[in-house]
């Protein structure tokens, strides 16, 4: 193993601790000028002079994860390396202007010992949080923090981790969060996934459900949760390239990618029949929800 800085510090002790950190997958950890993996220096309330701290010590959030390293705990050869896998399931604001929500779902088959929320400072990732868990195979992972950096109009997050055979991949997933989220007027992301560019989207009169469409399937979610509560999928063509509800709420409307339109129960998700003959753009109900209007392209 080579170690080398990259710095013009001497090449002390400090160092040494410090770039070895590195080599065994950990990141810079400033939440504390003490810690190995910090840059040692604070700046003095008083003179505004930047003074250099010795780090001395190691966070608890190091020493749980070289407690399962593979340097300090030799495996068998026959042992097989996997790598995690790490969803993004929600991200909210839990109070203004930065204190933010974030679950995530994490599977590795040979059990997970810890998991590490980094972001991007404008110029490397940093360790913000991390998780001791108990060998799980697959569980959810919540971190609250007000720790995380705009940098280039959004925020730029890694999660890896370590599996309690002392397998790690450095910065395992990358996700990009909408700086949006840091607004005041911000609610809350609605979970689940979709395949393409969402085209529309509708409330219902109700405000207790959004439908959304895109050139595949339409969604629906509960406002309240922002859980996605069910998806349609046609059988001939994508649906929801515009989307509407009845006004009780018991229907919708979607256009599928062949200018047809769909209607379907939203209870049963099932589709009751399809109006077709026009390039339908847009679709709208009668008061009663009887009658539907459209828009109709002419070529």
């Amino acid at each position: 193993m080579i170690v080398s800085a990259s710095s013009q510090e001497c090449f002390s002790s400090r160092v040494i601790a410090h770039e070895l950190g590195h080599a065994f997958g950990l990141e810079h950890d400033s939440r504390a000028d003490a810690y190995v993996m910090s840059y040692g220096r604070f700046l003095d309330p008083r003179t505004r002079a930047l003074h250099a701290v010795e780090p001395h010590r190691l966070s608890a959030s190091t020493a749980e994860w070289l407690d399962v390293h593979s340097a300090f705990n030799p495996r068998p050869s026959n042992k097989i390396d996997t790598v995690s896998q790490i969803n993004l399931l929600s991200q909210r604001l839990i109070s203004a202007p930065n204190t933010l929500s974030l679950r995530f779902q994490v599977i590795d088959p040979e059990g997970i010992h810890q998991v590490r929320l980094s972001v991007f400072s404008g110029v490397e990732y940093v360790l913000v949080s991390s998780k001791l868990l108990d060998g799980s195979k697959s569980t959810t992972v919540e971190f609250v923090t007000s720790d995380l950096v705009r940098s280039n109009g959004g925020i730029d997050i890694s999660v890896n981790t370590i599996d309690v055979s002392g397998n790690f991949v450095e910065c395992s997933a990358y996700f990009r969060l909408d700086e949006t989220i840091l607004h005041d007027t911000y609610l809350r992301a609605l979970e689940g996934s979709h395949e393409g560019w969402i085209k529309s989207i509708a409330f219902s009169r109700d405000g207790k459900r959004i439908l959304a469409g895109d050139h595949g399937s339409a969604y629906l979610w509960n406002t309240s949760s922002g859980r996605l509560i069910r998806t349609l999928d046609t059988q001939n063509g994508g649906a929801g390239t515009a989307v509407s509800f009845t006004p009780n709420g018991a229907r919708i409307a979607a256009i599928n990618s062949d200018g047809s339109v769909s209607l379907w129960n939203i209870n049963t998700s099932r589709r009751i029949r399809t109006f077709e003959g026009q390039k339908v753009k847009l679709v709208s109900f009668s008061p009663n929800g009887k009658k539907i209007a459209t828009v109709n392209v002419f070529a």
